[in-house]
C-alpha cells in the first residue's frame, strides 16, 4: 500500500492510462493506495481504486492521468449538523489529457475499503460533481458509469451536504466588505 497523509492537500498517486480498442469487463488499472490515519487519529485505512472499461472506447487513443487522493476527513461540504449521516472520509479523482473522451457508461470505479465503513441509516454511495451530489442506489463502493471526470466520492445521505456558493468580485474594495462581492457573474466586457 502507497500510504498517503490523508488530508485534502496530499498528493496521492497518479496513473498514466492510454486507451484505445475493446474491453471485456477489463480492470485497465489498479490505484493500490490508503492514509495513515494521522488526521483523523482513527488508524490506517487502505482504500484503493481499480478502473474497470467495458466496451469499445475506438481507435483513440485515449491517454490522459488519473490522480487519486483518498482524504481521511468529512468533506468540506457535508452539514455539521448532519454528520452521523456521513463517513469521515472520501476520494478526489482528478484527470487530465483526453481520458474524458471515453463514454462515461463504459466507465466502473470500484473502491475497496478494509475498515468498514458504516451504511447504516439509508447512507448510499455518493458523488460530488459540478457543484451538485449525486446519490447511487448502491452501497458496495462501486460507481457505474462514473466515466473519467474530475469528481469526489463518499458514502452518505445527498441531503447531508451542502451546495457550494460560488463569490464573483463586484468591484474593488475591502475582502470583508459585502459590496465587494456578488453572487451573479458577470463579464468583462
Amino acid at each position: 500500500m502507497i500510504q498517503s497523509y490523508g488530508s485534502p492537500a496530499s498528493q496521492g498517486v497518479t496513473v498514466s492510462l492510454s486507451l484505445s480498442g475493446n474491453y471485456a469487463a477489463q480492470n485497465v488499472a489498479v490505484i493500490p493506495i490508503g492514509v495513515g490515519g494521522a488526521v483523523s487519529g482513527t488508524g490506517v485505512k487502505y482504500t484503493p481504486l481499480t478502473i474497470r472499461i467495458n466496451g469499445n472506447v475506438g481507435a483513440g487513443p485515449y491517454t490522459g492521468t488519473v490522480n487519486l487522493r483518498p482524504v481521511d476527513e468529512f468533506h468540506p461540504t457535508s452539514d455539521p449538523v448532519k454528520l452521523l449521516d456521513l463517513i469521515p472520509y472520501y476520494w478526489i479523482t482528478l484527470v487530465t489529457g483526453n481520458l474524458s473522451g471515453v463514454t462515461s457508461s463504459m466507465v466502473r470505479y470500484t473502491f475497496t475499503e478494509s475498515y468498514g465503513f458504516d451504511y447504516t441509516g439509508g447512507k448510499k454511495d455518493t458523488y460530488f460533481r459540478n457543484n451538485e451530489w449525486t446519490e447511487e442506489s448502491g452501497q458496495d463502493l462501486i460507481f457505474d458509469q462514473t466515466g473519467f471526470l474530475d469528481t469526489d466520492y463518499s458514502v452518505g445521505k445527498k441531503n447531508s451536504y451542502r451546495t457550494v456558493q460560488y463569490l464573483y468580485s463586484r468591484q474593488t474594495g475591502d475582502w470583508n466588505s459585502l459590496t465587494t462581492w456578488s453572487l451573479t457573474g458577470h463579464d468583462d466586457t
